[in-house]
């Protein structure tokens, strides 16, 4: 079996394109002379380049800037390989690179589009020969396929995990990610908070603006809640407009400060999209529920923060109430 043959068949086995860049790394690498490879992505409507993956991440540490754009980039702008030789009449892009006397970048072309960058440095002069490049090619034309694949696949995961108007995560993936919170907090001892939160009087809105104006509130205060947390926080739609904010390592009181600024944020969410001459005034009503206090598994913390919520609404709407608290529910009056 050849060389090329069975490197096209362990690409085909790679399950993220991580892996796929490690295999093309371990092939790469065994070529005598090859000392660093370095993987550039592009977005699709992004002109900025970043630095996404190295075969040597240590020496890419000296690269001070591992960000560039579109235009500085001739692989990019043409749509073919570039190749440095370390000559002096040669030009010298200068990107990505310190030590090495030569390189070739080779564009990843995706649909026809150019999607980002693969630069194989070397630390001698005159490396790239023309029998090289076409067997490095070929290594990149192997690759292409199965990075597009994956990218559509783990497109299509995103999409079954997202809730399609508020852009945030649905019920679906909301249940799979608490479940596994709930497990590593079982094995390292950490707390774990659950917010539920239901926009107050969404009904009445609806009937008074219409659900235009509704599905914009959804999507404002899902945007929200969504820059009022910590990246390690989880937003869902729940259902309706109820919402679900999960909260690793985060005891009550951690909880309930949440909360509560997530409250006060809403209240002052400006809606003058909606009506410019009077815009309206939402509020919401939270509850929360706390691993392991209000329950060892996903439904008890889920019906105890529901509960907690359902508090908040009778106790009057636009407060904050914790499962279990036999005191009345804090609210902005107090």
């Amino acid at each position: 079996m050849s060389t090329i043959k069975r490197f096209s068949d362990l690409v085909r086995q790679a399950s993220s394109e991580d892996e796929v860049y490690d295999i093309l790394f371990d092939m790469l690498k065994k070529k005598s002379g090859i000392v660093q490879v370095v993987v550039i992505k592009k977005g699709y409507n992004d002109k900025n380049m970043t630095v996404f993956k190295a075969m040597d991440m240590e020496k890419l540490k000296t690269i001070e800037n591992k960000v560039t754009t579109e235009q500085n980039c001739w692989a990019v702008k043409t749509g073919n390989e570039f190749v440095y030789n370390g000559n002096s009449d040669d030009f010298n892009c200068k990107e990505f690179h310190r030590e090495s006397v030569s390189y070739l970048c080779i564009p990843i072309v995706l649909g026809g589009i150019v999607s980002g960058v693969v630069q194989i440095q070397s630390d001698k002069k005159d490396f790239f020969t023309d029998s090289m490049i076409t067997e490095i090619k070929v290594y990149i034309d192997s690759i292409t396929p199965v990075i597009s694949n994956l990218r559509l696949l783990e497109s299509l995961n995103n999409m079954a995990s997202v809730d399609t108007l508020t852009k945030v995560y649905n019920r679906r993936y909301l249940e799979k990610y608490l479940e596994e919170q709930i497990e590593i907090s079982k094995e390292n001892n950490l707390h774990l908070s659950v917010i539920m939160l239901d926009i107050d009087f969404f009904k009445r809105f609806n009937d008074i603006y219409g659900h235009d104006a509704g599905d914009y509130v959804l999507m404002h205060f899902a945007d929200t809640l969504k820059f009022n947390v910590r990246e390690s926080d989880v937003v869902s739609r729940y259902g309706g407009e109820e919402f679900v904010v999960v909260l690793p390592g985060t005891d009550l009181h951690g909880a309930y400060t949440v909360a509560e600024k997530l409250r006060k944020k809403v209240e002052d969410m400006s809606l003058t999209a909606i009506s410019n001459e009077a815009p309206p005034k939402i509020t919401c009503s939270l509850g929360i529920s706390s691993y392991p206090i209000h329950g060892n598994n996903i439904d008890k913390l889920i019906q105890s923060a529901d509960k907690a919520l359902y508090k908040a609404k009778n106790s009057g709407r636009n407060r904050t109430c914790i499962f279990g608290e036999t005191s009345p529910c804090p609210s902005f009056f107090m």
